[in-house]
Parts: structure tokens; sequence; C-alpha cells
């Protein structure tokens, strides 16, 4: 699959809310089968990135999509791991030319098994090594 970028796609730290990004790539056929695809975070919002790429429908420019941002991911240390077509969200007549995906997007690649685990009791001081002493460190007798 095949895709020319035209703006390359930039995901900004404030897009991050708890260490996850929502994106939405949009897409529109604008000449038989040629389609560009945007990336923003919300409809209004400012252009994230934008590739073209050909394609027979809606299906291939989604599929080029999801290429496109896992592979700004993967380069990036991000990690795609929610992927839904919106595409049923267009009115029937307007699927033909019309695209939408949404991804979330974590923001730490890996956190790896370490921060999973149990964490390690405190240390504790060795029985008796509480007691009172005497101010030359002996310890106290009696009462």
């Amino acid at each position: 699959m095949s895709y020319d970028v035209r703006q390359s796609l930039d995901i900004p730290s404030d897009a991050f809310r708890d260490d996850v990004a929502v994106i939405y790539a949009h897409g529109t056929r604008y000449s038989g089968s040629h389609w560009a695809i945007g990336a923003r975070t919300r409809h209004d919002g400012d252009l994230l990135g934008e590739f073209r790429t050909t394609g027979r429908g809606p299906e291939h420019a989604a599929h080029a999509a999801t290429k496109w941002i896992r592979n700004h991911c993967e380069s990036a240390g991000f990690k795609v791991f929610r992927v839904d077509n919106l595409h049923e969200q267009y009115p029937e007549d307007q699927r033909p030319h019309f695209t939408l995906m949404r991804f979330f997007i974590d923001h730490v690649a890996s956190t790896g098994l370490e921060g999973w685990g149990p964490s390690r009791p405190p240390q504790t001081a060795p029985r008796g090594s509480n007691k009172i002493k005497n101010h030359d460190g002996t310890p106290r007798r009696g009462p």
C-alpha cells in the first residue's frame, strides 16, 4: 500500500490526556480513485498531517490511514492500541466518497512488566536493633 505524504504527521504533546491521544483520520475522494486523508484531534482542529493515496474505495483509504498512523507512531515511540472505523457514520449515499477512522494512541510505547509487579517491602532493621541504648551505644538494661 503506497501513499504520498504531503504534510508529515506531528502529534503534539498537548494532544495527549493521561498519556492517550485520540486522532481522527478523515479521507475524501477528490478525483476518480484519488484520496486525500488528513489527521486531526477534532473536526475543527489544526491539521496534524496529510497524505494522498490511490485506491478503489473508502476501505483502501482507511487501510492506508491505518498504515500511515501506525508507521508514525512506531517511529515516535507511541503505540496505537485501538482503531475504530467510523465510515458508517456517513449517510449511505456519501460513503463511497468519504472515510473516517479514530485512533487511540498511547504516549508510552511500553511500560514493561517491571512496572506491574508487586512492590518490594521496605527494608526493616533486624530484631532487637530498636532497643534503647545508652549514650555510649551499649544496650540499656532495666527500666
